[in-house]
């Protein structure tokens, strides 16, 4: 249960089945499963809101229960309202027959909550307030889906926005916390680490890291990248030469083109890199503008817009842009990084043994 919850797993439908009846049994996995995230920075943090959230929109999507849906709503502090009959009703159109096709609003919410909850959503088309009626403050929604989607987006962003308040408020608390449970949650780590191996044993690591994006994150197995200097560190022993050439010639202050600069972020993103620290990284830029560079950031990371996470070109769309510098022999660069780590943790463990 915990791997999935911090993405250590493969993201599929079936495991929110499994999960329900286990969370209720031990809701304690979800202190653990915070936890580890703290342990592990924002990227575990990002994915265990974010399958949380996936898991209450299944719940509620599964049993559509109302009363359950308003007393979310209230815990969230948003004021939806609910009616059997039709709070608003409008012309849809009318049809070939002259018979009027109208629709019914049985579901609104207040305007500010509305822009609060689907912040992040805004961008999309159908989530533009020109897309709903809106009466004296209140906007109506015609299906419960909508309103589910709403509530599981609110519940995912205030989650990982408390979870990472606590790390920077109250970073001296939390290290004291992980200090005093740091055997149990390193036994744990080590156990979930072992997981993530023999999973990544049954499933071509090549094929999930192109094809499969978002269900490649064995975030716990990766090296922690908290810091520029986290980085820095790995970019001579584990980047591939066409993203460490990359990084020198922004150290150097070279100005770098959009697809340079996309091919770095989209890298360092992907391998879990501190999102604070890729834009430290790029503050290197002459042209450096912070609020530009981390709503790009944010955006590739998938926090922003249609919270698509982007990879990384592929090697043959890096050699079309003049960026790739050598064969490697992989498809991908996070398959190349991929591998130097699996060949690094494996030196290290055969240098360890007596």
């Amino acid at each position: 249960m915990l791997s999935f919850l911090l993405g250590m797993s493969e993201f599929d439908m079936n495991k929110y089945r499994e999960l329900v009846p286990l969370l209720y049994k031990s809701p304690n996995v979800l202190i653990l499963a915070s936890l580890l995230a703290l342990k592990y920075g924002m990227g575990a943090i990002h994915t265990l809101a974010t399958r949380l959230s996936k898991l209450l929109m299944y719940i509620l999507t599964d049993t559509k229960d109302i009363q359950s849906i308003e007393f979310l709503a209230k815990r969230l502090s948003l004021r939806v309202e609910h009616s059997d009959k039709c709070l608003h009703e409008s012309l849809r159109y009318i049809d070939s027959k002259g018979n009027v096709i109208r629709v019914c609003y049985r579901y609104r919410i207040r305007v500010p909550d509305f822009l609060t909850a689907a912040h992040s959503l805004l961008t999309e088309p159908s989530w533009k307030m020109i897309s709903y009626p809106i009466i004296r403050g209140y906007i109506y929604i015609e299906s419960v889906e909508t309103i589910i989607r709403l509530l599981a987006e609110h519940y995912r962003h205030m989650l990982s926005q408390i979870l990472r308040n606590v790390k920077e408020q109250y970073a001296d608390y939390v290290q004291s916390i992980l200090q005093l449970y740091s055997t149990k949650l390193n036994e744990l780590a080590e156990a979930l680490k072992q997981l993530a191996s023999e999973y990544e044993q049954r499933h071509d690591i090549e094929e999930r890291s192109i094809s499969k994006p978002q269900e490649r994150k064995p975030l716990v197995l990766m090296p922690r990248l908290e810091t520029l200097e986290d980085i820095l560190k790995l970019a001579d022993v584990a980047y591939p030469p066409c993203i460490k050439t990359l990084i020198n010639s922004l150290l150097s202050g070279e100005n770098l083109s959009h697809h340079q600069r996309f091919a770095i972020a989209a890298f360092l993103v992907n391998i879990g890199a501190n999102l604070d620290a890729i834009l430290e990284l790029f503050k290197r830029s002459p042209d450096f503008n912070e609020k530009i560079a981390r709503y790009q950031i944010e955006h590739i990371a998938g926090l922003r817009g249609s919270k698509k996470k982007y990879l990384p070109y592929n090697c043959t769309t890096m050699r079309s842009l003049g960026i790739c510098v050598g064969d490697c022999g992989v498809k991908n660069p996070l398959t190349y990084y991929y591998k130097r780590i699996k060949e690094l943790t494996r030196k290290g463990r055969s240098n360890s043994k007596p």
